[in-house]
Parts: C-alpha cells; structure tokens; sequence
C-alpha cells in the first residue's frame, strides 16, 4: 500500500465511539481510513459483496452478536482474503488459540496503542504482498 492509498478498514464492533477510535490509531501512523462498521450479519454480507477490504477489525464485546466464527463463514462465502485483528483485553490463552486457529490473524489488547498499530501494518503488507503474488501469476497466464 502507497502512502497516498486507502485504507479500506471493516470494523465489527456493536460501539460507533470504540470504531472511531480504532480508525484514529490507524491514522496516527498515516494511513489515509475509510471505514465502515458494521454488526450485524445482513449488512456484513452487503459490506463484503460491494467494496473490498484491506482489513477488518473485530471488537470482540460482550454486546456483539455477530459470532466470530459467523464472519469467517461469510468471507469463505464470498471468496474473501481479508486479514482479521481482534481487539480485547479479556481472552485466556485457551480462547486466543481457538480465534488464531479459526482465522484470526491477530489478537491485541485495546492498550497500548502500538501493538494495534504494529500488527495492522504487518497484516496490510503480507495482504499488499498476496495481491502483488496473485496479479503476477494472473500476468502470466
């Protein structure tokens, strides 16, 4: 991703300020955002079918009734490579395993604010890198 590209960020979060606030670490380090947030399955569905994303976000919450494993459906559904980073400060390591082993590419505490930072950059190159690996094979055939 160039400096003067987008950021497509998915956020799934039940909460509008934790979405924005995510958003605003992320421009902190540069990154041009446009986000949308979403909670529920129907408009989750919508989002994945009409844009493409860079990254998606997954505020994990006791209020959030969009199950992780409902997300990960729906990119397999939809033909998706889209890394997922959860965000939360109450998993025991068993719980972390199980996300990581169901797609997760990454789980961060809502503090300190680097190590968010730090894995969505990781994420967005190995994406960038990916992309770059499909329209190279893509060329060649």
């Amino acid at each position: 991703m160039k400096k003067d590209d987008y950021l497509y960020l998915l956020i799934i979060s039940e909460s509008r300020n934790e979405a924005e606030m995510f958003t605003n670490r992320l421009r902190s380090i540069g990154y041009i955002v446009r986000p949308s947030r979403v909670d529920n399955e129907m408009r989750l569905s919508n989002v994945l079918h009409d844009q493409e994303w860079d990254l998606i976000l997954y505020l994990l919450d006791e209020e959030l009734e969009l199950e992780f494993t409902t997300v990960t459906n729906l990119l397999t559904e939809h033909d998706k490579n889209i890394p997922i980073i959860i965000i939360s400060d109450n998993l025991n390591v068993e719980q972390k395993l199980k996300f990581l082993e169901t797609g997760a590419s990454d789980i961060v505490p809502t503090k300190p604010v680097g190590l968010l930072q730090k894995a969505a950059k990781r994420e967005i190159d190995n994406l960038n890198l990916r992309r770059n690996l499909l329209n190279c094979q893509n060329s060649l055939s």
